[in-house]
Parts: structure tokens; C-alpha cells; sequence
């Protein structure tokens, strides 16, 4: 076969490409017009068209083929835009079939070797009489076998040419028993029926119900009468003219649009209210109770990436489905809802505004049941599952920002951080002027990092001898428009939206300009930049941070990504594959905060590691150069048997240089030497700091 797929996004034409490899010889046309000349030149067997395409549109493609002899060639059209009229549309216009974006590959194949199989028979056919009514056969089977529909195809005299499997059921008749029949069979009476829309449509073109549905009276087979929607356009294959009715059952398009509803607002494996259900809710909340204050709660499996690595994907959906009933049995005695808003995230929400003395009500509530809900979770899956969660009293204000699902997460976050792993953090005082800030953060967020007025500083880390050869590039946030926030709440809404991916690709970039720019000194010049847990959700992440160093000719051995242990501890699996992803690329790496975090021993073996940072906590500790400090002296130890580089950071007084240099630390890094410096400054430093000593 040859098959042509005209589409103007390059996403779509690579993954109709792939699903099409194997069935044919690809050609690609971007626009309607290059669409039509390539079909004259080529004549496609098959053509998969979007109909939303730069110049003219899917339909006037379609129009010129069936105008110009190119009728027989068969057209899936394929748009994101599925609704009815562009559904019925594409098939008057003489469209084979039609899919919706986002594109299922499997069920394209299915209905491409459908129509070889259509082809090949009508190759075999050679009855002259039956060619037209094949290729009529052809162009619409496929369709209205899946169609919800009554469908019924009629020549110009109302004789009828085809039905679909609905058509017999809705109207109780035999499969073949409609076939040569008038459609006036389905008139109740001589005054109403459907030749006259025929003789109407023939003479002016335009028929009473072509694109305006209207409800009639019908017949069945056994004499009852029904109500139905008509809907009526014409079709001509180059020799026939055809007539299409389709004819909807009312009472099934209200059980249709029941069942979307419900797959709408429902979450498909829990049962639970879905996000869509939230965002219509908290619309609802916001008209009818502006100014009052509302409960939330955010509940989410720890680790449950691991719970789907070492029990499978099927237990994975036994552990939500469980965990979305038990939420239902524990909270059914109070007015609220529940919303499943991510793969393990689930929100509950009041339906009503709350009063003081409602909140402590709800606050001793959800700590009893959120204690029983780990404890039947538990005995349940006979395994242990740990939940964390954060509830609080929320301004009905906050959700005119649509981000009340992206504050609970930064709340979650927070909460873990500060040792809440495991348990609900419920927040006693809420800042509403700052939470306010936070969620139109998030929403700035969402559109465009660029409008943020980010930088990149750079902290230098000092060897031994005294040569500075090396810095840590920190992120910092020109905040102009947020009074209320700092650079770690920017960070932390980043994560959270996602969008911390394409800050962490900005300070690259600002490294690796700040690296081509001294390469004419001769001396390697080593950045560490930090390393998000939520940068790991890019498939591309390695094959970018390489694409940036090539492209401003920066050596990876250069860069070092620093991943705290707190990241290690979240995901270890999936981390472990890209940092050796990272290290075959010849990038470091480095172990930041280390013992603070939850890190594995034995996982800190099995990593790539370059080198440790040893956290500022504990290097405060040191007062004395004479004392004793057992763990940094173990962390040292540990560095050296391991062969790894030794970082200690926020060193601010002479006894902890001291100290370190007697350990034979290899690198220190604090406010004692330098503060984080603008780039200008750093090079500078960087220029002069071969014959540099310590203070």
C-alpha cells in the first residue's frame, strides 16, 4: 500500500509513521495543497488526514478527491475534534473512516487492514452492477458497525441500500430484511415520510433537517411507534447519488451522554470523583460561598513507585482501588468528597463552608481516621503501606486560582521534609495572603518560566592547596512581584508543577555559557549544579543535558549534578538508572546533605558516586579544632575508603577550616571564603585564583 499522512504537527506524523511502518510505503504531505499534489502524483491507496491543516482544510481535500477521479482512494480522517458534525461531515464528504486524537495505534491498524481486506475483495469482485455499491460498501462498513446510531443508505428514489446492525435492532427487523425496502417503512402515516426530504434535498440542496436534528414519529416492525432524531446529508461515489439518514434513539443518547457524564466525573478504577469532578466542584463553591472557608485534605502513598516496581502494575491497581473504597467508608458520615487528582494523590474536600469550631470537629476526625485508614490498609494487603497526608481550612478565595490541588502538594512536600513521612500534618494556622501568592505562582508557572527573572550565582569551592578551580552554580529569583516568598518556595512550586525541568535545563545552559566563555584560559573550570527528583519525569533529561554541553562545546566530565539523599530515598530505582545513564555520558556526581537524609548504605555502594558533601549541620557543630566530632570524622573516613571526593559546605569560622584541612578535606565551601558571586565576579576569581591562598 501507499499511504499518505498529511498533518501539520510533527508529533502526530512521527506517531502515525510508526504505526503505519509495516502496512505500507509512507509519504508525508504538511498542508491541504501539498496534500493534493502528492495524491495526483502518487495516488495513494490510503490517506490519514487531519482536517485542522495550515492552508485549506481537511474537507476541501476531501472535495477535490472526490471531484477529481480520486474517489476510490480511501480516507481515515484523523482530529482532535470529534464531535458529531465533524464525524458526519467527513463521512458525507466520502471519508472511509475516522479517528480521534490522541491517536490509538492499535486500533489505527485494526481499521487500516480492515480496509486492505475491503480492497482486496473488491479487486476479486467482477460484476460490473456491483462496483458502486462495494465501494459504497467499503467507505462506510467499518463505521457503522461501532456507531451508536440508526444509519440508513438510500438511493434517490428512497429505495434502501444499506443499514447498520443498529438500524434492524432499533427498529426490530432481521439483518437483511430492510434491504430494497422504501424508507417510507418507517412512516407512521402517508402525510410523514422521508421521500419528501429526499424531493426537498434534490431540488434546493438543503434539506429541513440536514445539520439541525429535529424529532419525529417512527414505526417499528411490530407496529409501535418510537420518537427519533433525524439527521439527513447526501453522498456520491462519481456515478449514484446516495442519501444518508441517521436516526438516533433519544432515550439511548440520553443513557450515552449519562455514561460520558459519569466517565467524566468519575475515576475509572477507584470509583471516586475524578479531578474534572474537583475543578467543577470548586467552581460551584466559589460562586455560592465566596469569602467563607472551606476543608482539604490531601492524602498520597509513600513511595508507591516501589509498591508498582516489586508488586506489579495489577496489585498497584489493588492498592488504589482499596485505599479509594476505604476512603469512602471512612469519611461517608461527614459531608465531604472524595477526588482521585494524580496516580496516587487523592484530595478530600467539604462540600459546605466550615465554621471554627466545625475545624477542630473535622481536625480530631481525620486524625482518627487517617490512624485506622493506614491500620485496615495494612491488614488488608498483608503487606506494609505507609500514607502521608495534609489537611487544612482553606480560604474559598484561593480557589478562583484553580491551584488548590498544587498548594496541598507544596503543603505535602513541606510537610515530609520537616519529618512528617508517614503521618498527617495538619496545618493549625494558615497564611491566606501567602497561600494566595503561592497558587498564582503556580499558575504563572504553568504558562512561561522565561517571564521569571531568573539568574545563576556561583559559590566557589576552595581545594587544598588553596587553588579555587571549582563553584556550585545556585539558582536565584529577581522577586519583584511575590513579597511574601522566598526562592525556596519558587523551587518548590516548580517541582511541583513540573516545570523545575525547564529551570534545571536554564542553569545549565547559563553553566555552560559561563564555561565557553573562559575556555581560552586552558584551565578546566568544574560547576556542580543540583539535581530535582521531578527532573526524572523527562524521558529526554540525559540526551538534553548532553545536547546542551555539545552545543556551547563543554566537556560533561565538567559538570557535576549534585542529588540530595532525600531524592535518593523518594525514587532509589529509577534514579540509580539515570544517574549511570548520566555517568555513561561522563557527567559526575555527587551525594549533597549527606546523613541527613534516608539514604541505604548499600544503595550508596551500588551508585556511580564521584564524590560527598558533607552536610552544614554537622560542620556546625565543630567549635573546637581540638574537639571531637565523630560523625564527620566518619563521613571522612567513609569518603576516603570509598575513594570518593570530600565536600564540606557552609564552613563560616577558622577552627572549621582548620579542622578540615587536618582531615585532609578535600574541598570546603562557605561564607568563611566567599559568599555566592554574579558570574563577573567568579571569573574574576576564577582568573586569579592560581596563586591564591586561604585568609
Amino acid at each position: 500500500m501507499k499511504i499518505l499522512i498529511v498533518d501539520d504537527d510533527p508529533v502526530i506524523i512521527l506517531e502515525l509513521q510508526t504505526a503505519v511502518a509495516k502496512l505500507g510505503k509512507v509519504y508525508i504531505a504538511t498542508s491541504g495543497e501539498s496534500a493534493i499534489a502528492m495524491a495526483n502524483d502518487i495516488v495513494p491507496d490510503l490517506i490519514l488526514l487531519d482536517i485542522g491543516l495550515p492552508d485549506i482544510n481537511g474537507f476541501d481535500v476531501l472535495r477535490y478527491l472526490n471531484e477529481n477521479k480520486l474517489q476510490s482512494v480511501n480516507v481515515i480522517v484523523i482530529t482532535a475534534y470529534g464531535n458529531f458534525e465533524n464525524h458526519l461531515k467527513s463521512l458525507s464528504q466520502g471519508a472511509t473512516d475516522f479517528i480521534t486524537k490522541p491517536i490509538n495505534k492499535i486500533l489505527l491498524q485494526k481499521k487500516i487492514k480492515s480496509i486492505i481486506r475491503n480492497r482486496q475483495i473488491l479487486l476479486n469482485k467482477n460484476t460490473p452492477n456491483d462496483t458502486s455499491l462495494n465501494t459504497l460498501d467499503g467507505r462506510f462498513r467499518n463505521l457503522l458497525g461501532i456507531m451508536n446510531e440508526a444509519v440508513v443508505i438510500s438511493d434517490e428514489h428512497g429505495k434502501i441500500q444499506m443499514v447498520n446492525d443498529f438500524c434492524n435492532r432499533l427498529f426490530g427487523y432481521e439483518n437483511g430484511e430492510l434491504l430494497g425496502q422504501n424508507i417510507t417503512i418507517f412512516s407512521p402515516t402517508k402525510d410523514q415520510h422521508h421521500p419528501n426530504y429526499l424531493e426537498q434535498y434534490q431540488q434546493t440542496g438543503e434539506s429541513a433537517l440536514s445539520g439541525s436534528p429535529q424529532y419525529l414519529d417512527a414505526v417499528t416492525k411490530q407496529g409501535n411507534q418510537v420518537q427519533i432524531e433525524l439527521n439527513m446529508t447526501d453522498y456520491s461515489d462519481g456515478e449514484k447519488h446516495y442519501y444518508l439518514s441517521l436516526i438516533r434513539d433519544p432515550s439511548e443518547k440520553k443513557i450515552t451522554q449519562a455514561r460520558l457524564l459519569k466517565a467524566a466525573l468519575y475515576d475509572s478504577l477507584t470509583g471516586v470523583y475524578s479531578r474534572e469532578a474537583l475543578k467543577l466542584d470548586s467552581e460551584k463553591t466559589v460562586r455560592h460561598f465566596d469569602g467563607e472557608m472551606i476543608f482539604a485534605c490531601l492524602i498520597d502513598i509513600d513511595r508507591f513507585r516501589e509498591i508498582n516496581a516489586v508488586f506489579g502494575l495489577r496489585h498497584s491497581d489493588e492498592v488504589l482501588i482499596k485505599l479509594g473504597r476505604k476512603l469512602g467508608e471512612a469519611f461517608s458520615k461527614l459531608p465531604l468528597r472524595i477526588y482521585r487528582v494524580g496516580g496516587d494523590t487523592f484530595v478530600v474536600k467539604s462540600l459546605k463552608p466550615i465554621n471554627e469550631a466545625e475545624e477542630k470537629s473535622y481536625k480530631r476526625d481525620i486524625y482518627t481516621i487517617f490512624n485506622h485508614l493506614q491500620y485496615v490498609l495494612r491488614q488488608d494487603l498483608n503487606h506494609r503501606i505507609s500514607l502521608s497526608a495534609v489537611a487544612r481550612a482553606v480560604n474559598v478565595d484561593l480557589l478562583k486560582t484553580g491551584a488548590l490541588v498544587t498548594m496541598l502538594e507544596n503543603d505535602l512536600k513541606n510537610s515530609k521534609t520537616a519529618g512528617f513521612l508517614g503521618e498527617l500534618y495538619y496545618i493549625e494556622h494558615s497564611d491566606y495572603d501567602r497561600s494566595l501568592q503561592l497558587a498564582e505562582l503556580s499558575q504563572s508557572l504553568l504558562n512561561n518560566v522565561d517571564d521569571f527573572k531568573l539568574n545563576v550565582v556561583f559559590q566557589p569551592k576552595i581545594s587544598d592547596p588553596a587553588h579555587v578551580t571549582s563553584a556550585e552554580a545556585l539558582l536565584r529569583w529577581d522577586n519583584t512581584s511575590y513579597n511574601l516568598l522566598n526562592l525556596t518556595d519558587f523551587i518548590c512550586v516548580a517541582e511541583n508543577t513540573g516545570k523545575i525541568i525547564e529551570v534545571g535545563y536554564f542553569v545549565l545552559k547559563k553553566v555552560c555559557e559561563l564555561m565557553q566563555e573562559v575556555a581560552e584560559l586552558g584551565r578546566p573550570m568544574e560547576i556542580s549544579i543540583n539535581f530535582s527528583l521531578r527532573q526524572l519525569a523527562d524521558t529526554q533529561l540525559v540526551n538534553t543535558f548532553v545536547d546542551i554541553c555539545d552545543s556551547h562545546r563543554v566537556d560533561t566530565k565538567l559538570i557535576t549534578f549534585e542529588v540530595t539523599e532525600t531524592v535518593m530515598a523518594e525514587n532509589i530505582e529509577l534514579l540509580t538508572k539515570v544517574l549511570y545513564q548520566l555517568k555513561e555520558k561522563g557527567f559526575c556526581l555527587s551525594i549533597d546533605d549527606f546523613g541527613t537524609g534516608h539514604s541505604n548504605l548499600r544503595y550508596l555502594n551500588r551508585l556511580p558516586i564521584d564524590e560527598l558533601k558533607i552536610d552544614k549541620s554537622f560542620i556546625d557543630d565543630i567549635q573546637d579544632i581540638e574537639g571531637s566530632y565523630p560523625i564527620v570524622d566518619t563521613v571522612i573516613n567513609m569518603a576516603k575508603i570509598m575513594k570518593l571526593k570530600l565536600v564540606a559546605e557552609g564552613v563560616e569560622t577558622k577552627n572549621q577550616v582548620d579542622y578540615l584541612r587536618n582531615k585532609n578535606c578535600d574541598f570546603i565551601q562557605g561564607f568563611y571564603f566567599y559568599k555566592p558571586l554574579i558570574k563577573d565576579d567568579w571569573i574574576a576569581l576564577f582568573k586569579s585564583s592560581e596563586k591564591s591562598t586561604y585568609p
